[in-house]
C-alpha cells in the first residue's frame, strides 16, 4: 500500500485512495514539519518552536508527545510486518517516507529537472516539468495551520510558485509562445506589480503578440504603483524594456538568418544623411555579392544611429543576411550572439541548424575548440551555397564564446564570400574585441549628424520651418538622432515647451528626460555617478572638480573621464569638460529628486570649499538651488559674504537674504548679516561698473551707514527689488 502526503492546500494524507484522519490543526502542523524534513530527525524543541514560537504553553512537551502518538497510530501501516512510518529516538522524531510521497518534495524536484533541461537547451522539456510542478499546487500551502513555521513556509512556497511561473513564461517566450505567455501572466502580474521580472516578461510577450499599446499601459501602471508605494522609479531593466517597446527596438525580436523582418525592425521611421558611410557599406555589400569577403566595424556612441545605418545599407542586399543583437546579459550565454545571428535553434527549418542546436545544448566550455569549429563549419557550408552577410549589433556586449567564433570567421572572409559587419560602442583599450578590430577590416567611426542633417531630420519629423523655440530645443540633442527623436516625441506629446533655466540648461519635459536617462542605463554605476555630479556643474567645468567630488585618485578619475569622452557623453577642452549633448545634462538633472539634488549641491559646496576653491565658485553652487540653511552654510556666508563683493555681489546678496530668513538663524547672526548686506549694496552703488578696486577692506563692506539718496538711485537700476531691500527680521 502506498502512503502519500499533500501539503499544498490543507494538509492531508492517504493510503492509496483512502484518506487518513489527521486530527486538529496543531497535530497537522507537527506532521507538516516532519514531512518537510522527511527522513531527518526533528527534535521536540524544534516542534515546540514550530507550533507555538517563542511563547509555548507550559504543557507544550506533553502536547507534542500526544500529537506524535496520535499521528503514529494514524500512519501505522496496515501490514503488521511493515516498519513504522513515524519513529522515535532519544533526540526526537523521524518520518520515514520516500521524497516522492510528499507533494512539495516532488514540486521542488520538478523545478530542479526544469532548470537542468533549460540549461541543456531543452525549453520544451523544461516547460513540461514546470507544468507538472504547477499542477501540484492545489492552493495556499499549509492552509489554516497556526504557528510561525507554517507562516514562514507559506511565504517561501508562494515565492517558489511565482518563480516557477516566471521560469515557465521565460521558456515559453524562448519557443515563441508569446500570446500564451501574455494570457497566462496577465492576472498574476497584476497581483504582483512589484515583481519586475514578471512584469518584464509580460511586457515582452504583449509586444511580440502585437499588443504594443497594452504593454506601454502595463508599464505606466506599474510605474505609478512603484512610485506611490516605494517613492522610486521601476528598476533599470524594466524601464529599459519600456524604452525598447516605445522605440520599437529591434533587439526585442530574435533575429534569424535571411529574415527580412529583422532588417525592418532595425530601420528607424526616418533616416537622413550618412551618404559617405552608406556608399562605403553598399560597396562592400556589392563586393560580397560578387564573391569578395570583408570585415567592417561601425563604432559610435549610444543613439548615434549605428544599427539604422547598417539596416539602411542592407535593405537592397541580394544575398542572405543574418542578424544578431547582443545585450548586457549575453556573457551568461555562450555562443548566444552567433547562434542568433545564424538562426541556430531547435525549431529551425534547416536541419543543419537544428542539429547544431541540439549538439550545443547544455553547459558549454566557451573556449572549447570543437564547438567553435562546428559553428564555423556551418558558416563555411552556407557560404558555399551563396554569399552571406552577418551583422552583429552591440558587439561591446559579445560573450567570449561568440568572440572566439567571430575571430575565426574574420579569417574565413579571406577566401569565402562572407561579409562581417559589427556595430559597437567605443571599446575599452586592451579588450579582445578591440585588438581584433584594430588588426582586421575597416573601422567607420560614426559621429553625430551635421547641423544640416539634424535640421533635415527635424523637418522630416515635424514639418518644414519649425518654430524657433522648438528648433532651439531640438538643438540640445547636438546631432544625436535618437535623442533628437526623443525630444520631438516629447514636444509632440506635451505641445509646449517651458523657458530654459538661467544656466543654459534646456527646458526638458520630465517624460523626455526619463526616456533619455534610461537610454543610458547601460553605463556602469561609477559613470552614472560622474554624470549625475557633472549635471550640477556649469555647462563647462574643470576636470579637477569632478575628480574631487568623486573622491578618486587623479589617474583613476582621468581614466573615467576618458571613457565618458570616448562614449560621446562628455567633451574635453583642455582642462575643462562639458556635456557633448546638453539634453543629457538636463536628463540627469531633471530626473534627480529635488531632495537629493539639494543635498548634492550642499555637499558639493563643502567639498570645493575644503579644497580651497575660490569663494565665488562655491557661492555659485549654494545659490544655484535652494539649499537648506544649516550651520555650515550660515557660517560660510558670514565668513565669505564680504569677500564676494568684487566678483559676485548679487549672488552674495541672495545668499545673505536666504540665510537671514532661515528659522534657525539667531538675532546676533541676523545683525551681522545685515551689516554684510549693507556693505554689498554700498559696493554695488559705488562700483556699479563691475570693476572693483584691487583690494576691498572687509570693514568697508561689513560696516558703515545706509546709502545716500544718489547711491540708492543708481542701485535701483542695477538690482531687482528683492535684492535691494534689507534682510527681513524673523
Amino acid at each position: 500500500m502506498r502512503l502519500r502526503f499533500a501539503l499544498f492546500g490543507q494538509v492531508q494524507a492517504w493510503y492509496d485512495d483512502d484518506e487518513i484522519v489527521l486530527g486538529p490543526a496543531h497535530r497537522r502542523t507537527v506532521l507538516a514539519v516532519l514531512a518537510l524534513r522527511a527522513n531527518q530527525v526533528v527534535t521536540r524543541s524544534e516542534l515546540i518552536d514550530a507550533v507555538w514560537g517563542e511563547h509555548p504553553p507550559a504543557s507544550a512537551n506533553g502536547s507534542i508527545y500526544t500529537y506524535v502518538s496520535a499521528l503514529r497510530k494514524a500512519l501505522t501501516p496496515r501490514d503488521p510486518e511493515a516498519h513504522a512510518v513515524l519513529e522515535s529516538n532519544a533526540t526526537g522524531y523521524l518520518l520515514r517516507v520516500p521524497d516522492e510521497a510528499i507533494d512539495i518534495a516532488r514540486f521542488e524536484a520538478l523545478r530542479e529537472e526544469a532548470r537542468r533541461r533549460y540549461r541543456n537547451s531543452d525549453p520544451l522539456g523544461a516547460i513540461a516539468a514546470l507544468d507538472d510542478a504547477l499542477d501540484l499546487y492545489r492552493g495556499e500551502p499549509l492552509a489554516d495551520l497556526p504557528g510561525p513555521f507554517a507562516a514562514a513556509q507559506r511565504e517561501r512556497l508562494k515565492e517558489l510558485r511565482l518563480d516557477t511561473v516566471e521560469q515557465r513564461a521565460r521558456a515559453l517566450v524562448d519557443v515563441g509562445e508569446h500570446a500564451r505567455v501574455a494570457a497566462d501572466l496577465s492576472d498574476v502580474a497584476s497581483r504582483h506589480p512589484m515583481r519586475e521580472n514578471l512584469q518584464d516578461l509580460l511586457l515582452l510577450s504583449l509586444y511580440r503578440s502585437g499588443r504594443r499599446d497594452e504593454a506601454l499601459e502595463v508599464f505606466e501602471s506599474v510605474r505609478a504603483i512603484t512610485i506611490e508605494q516605494l517613492g522610486t522609479e521601476p528598476g533599470s531593466a524594466l524601464t529599459t524594456r519600456y524604452d525598447q517597446i516605445r522605440s520599437d527596438d529591434p533587439a526585442l525580436w530574435p533575429a534569424e538568418t535571411n529574415d527580412s523582418s529583422g532588417l525592418a525592425r532595425l530601420r528607424p521611421g526616418v533616416f537622413v544623411g550618412r551618404d559617405t558611410e552608406l556608399a562605403h557599406l553598399r560597396s562592400a555589400i556589392t563586393g560580397v555579392e560578387h564573391g569578395h569577403g570583408g570585415v567592417i566595424w561601425i563604432e559610435g556612441g549610444a543613439g548615434v544611429g549605428k544599427s539604422a545605418l547598417v539596416a539602411e545599407a542592407l535593405t537592397d542586399a541580394r544575398c542572405p543576411v543574418g542578424i544578431g543583437v547582443a545585450d548586457e546579459f549575453s556573457s551568461a550565454s555562450p555562443f548566444r550572439l552567433m547562434l542568433s545571428c545564424l538562426g541556430v535553434r531547435h525549431a529551425a527549418p534547416d536541419p543543419r541548424r537544428a542539429l547544431l542546436a541540439r549538439a550545443l545544448k547544455g553547459p558549454r566550455d566557451p573556449d572549447h575548440p570543437a564547438d567553435v569549429a562546428s559553428i564555423v563549419e556551418l558558416v563555411r557550408e552556407l557560404c558555399a551555397q551563396a554569399p552571406l552577410i552577418l551583422f552583429a549589433d552591440d558587439l561591446h556586449w559579445m560573450d567570449s564564446a561568440s568572440l572566439s567564433v567571430w575571430r575565426e570567421l574574420v579569417r574565413l572572409t579571406a577566401d569565402s564570400p562572407l561579409l562581417l559587419i559589427g556595430a559597437h560602442r567605443p571599446l575599452p583599450s586592451g579588450a579582445g574585441l578591440a585588438e581584433l578590430r584594430d588588426q582586421t577590416g575597416e573601422t567607420r567611426r560614426l559621429r553625430e549628424l551635421s547641423e544640416d542633417e539634424a535640421s533635415e531630420l527635424l523637418a522630416v519629423l515635424i514639418g518644414p520651418s519649425p518654430e524657433p523655440a522648438v528648433a532651439e530645443f531640438a538643438a540640445t540633442a547636438a546631432g544625436n538622432p535618437r535623442f533628437l527623436t526623443d525630444l520631438v516625441d516629447a514636444w509632440q506629446t506635451h505641445g509646449a515647451l517651458a523657458e530654459p533655466d538661467g544656466d543654459g540648461r534646456p527646458a526638458l519635459p520630465v517624460s523626455a528626460a526619463q526616456v533619455i536617462k534610461r537610454r543610458l542605463a547601460f553605463l556602469p554605476a561609477r559613470a552614472q555617478e560622474a554624470l549625475r555630479w557633472a549635471a550640477l556643474f556649469d555647462p563647462e567645468f574643470p576636470t579637477r572638480d569632478l575628480a574631487m567630488v568623486l573622491d578618486l585618485p587623479a589617474t583613476e578619475a582621468e581614466r573615467l573621464v576618458d571613457e565618458l569622452v570616448d562614449a560621446g557623453l562628455l567633451r574635453r577642452d583642455g582642462q575643462r569638460l562639458g556635456f557633448r549633448h546638453p539634453v543629457v545634462r538636463q536628463a540627469f538633472h531633471a530626473t534627480m529628486p529635488q531632495a537629493i539634488r539639494l543635498a548634492l549641491h550642499r555637499q558639493l559646496a563643502e567639498i570645493l570649499d575644503a579644497a580651497g576653491t575660490p569663494a565665488e565658485h562655491v557661492a555659485g553652487f549654494l545659490a544655484a538651488a535652494p539649499v537648506p540653511v544649516d550651520t555650515w552654510v550660515r557660517e560660510w556666508v558670514l565668513r565669505n559674504g564680504h569677500a564676494l563683493a568684487p566678483s559676485s555681489p548679487k549672488v552674495a546678496l541672495r545668499l545673505v537674504r536666504r540665510v537671514s530668513s532661515a528659522p534657525d538663524t539667531t538675532d546676533d547672526d541676523r545683525s551681522r548679516l545685515e551689516g554684510v548686506h549693507r556693505g554689498l549694496l554700498r559696493w554695488l552703488a559705488e562700483d556699479g561698473s563691475g570693476t572693483p578696486a584691487p583690494e576691498i577692506p572687509p570693514q568697508r563692506i561689513s560696516t558703515g551707514a545706509y546709502l545716500a539718496d544718489a547711491a540708492r538711485g543708481r542701485l535701483a537700476d542695477r538690482l531687482p527689488p528683492e535684492l535691494a531691500c534689507r534682510p527681513e527680521p524673523q
